[in-house]
């Protein structure tokens, strides 16, 4: 039987747009009320409006993931405004340098983003995730490159692959307490990441393509879980 998410509290970071925003607006519709994190205040604005249609409480905060002290405060903030937590949607995520001899500095901002950050995250959220009544999951957004090299990413890659390996070691660490642990790893979606790539973006994955993955993770029946999901584009983008 499929857990209701109603009165749950769900956390997603990298809520501005894309996948973030597609994904608050699928758990609001779930009856889950909302916390959203980003950098863009202005844009975190426009997804809790958007959420409001469906959730009567949402809350926001324009925090840099890339700075601990300001996220630990924030998290600190936040936890103490709900008084519970139910899910977490780690989906902040930059693509990074392009080449080797791009400065060092980017790359390792890249790892700071996409894959430290989200580790602090979920660790600063799980005491209370733990203590929480209800349904409770923690949903980390990888990509298919976290399974393979591709040059001129390797930043990039490298923090999926990271992901990847700290979802499925998080899994065997929570299992006995009910926690989903579940790795989402999507080839192209139709985000401002890959614009000007030359995809189409009509034959891409959809934000809400990812979307409704986070809420079958979520959802899903007690008695198992989904520990990563695949997705890739039905037809080829790079194809008019």
């Amino acid at each position: 039987m499929m857990r209701k998410l109603e009165g749950c509290v769900a956390l997603i970071s990298g809520a501005s747009r894309g996948i973030g925003r597609a994904t608050a607006v699928e758990l609001a519709k779930a009856g889950c009320e909302v916390v959203l994190l980003g950098r863009d205040e202005l844009a975190l604005e426009k997804t809790a409006e958007a959420c409001s249609e469906y959730c009567e409480k949402t809350l926001f905060y324009a925090v840099d993931l890339a700075d601990p002290e300001a996220l630990d405060a924030t998290l600190k903030d936040l936890l103490e405004s709900t008084g519970k937590l139910n899910i977490v949607v780690n989906n902040a995520g930059i693509l990074g340098p392009n080449t080797p001899s791009d400065p060092f500095e980017q790359s390792a901002l890249t790892i700071q983003i996409n894959l430290l950050a989200m580790m602090r995250l979920t660790q600063s959220c799980l005491d209370t995730m733990l203590s929480s009544e209800g349904p409770k999951a923690v949903i980390n957004i990888a990509s298919v490159l976290g399974k393979v090299g591709l040059g001129g990413k390797s930043a990039y890659v490298a923090s999926k692959h990271g992901v990847i390996g700290y979802t499925a070691s998080l899994f065997e660490e929570l299992r006995s307490s009910g926690v989903k642990v579940c790795a989402i790893s999507p080839g192209f979606v139709n985000t401002e990441m890959v614009a000007g790539q030359g995809l189409n973006g009509q034959r891409m994955i959809q934000p809400s393509d990812v979307a409704s993955a986070v809420r079958f993770v979520a959802e899903f029946s007690e008695t198992g879980c989904p520990t990563e999901i695949t997705i890739q584009p039905q037809m080829n983008p790079y194809h008019a």
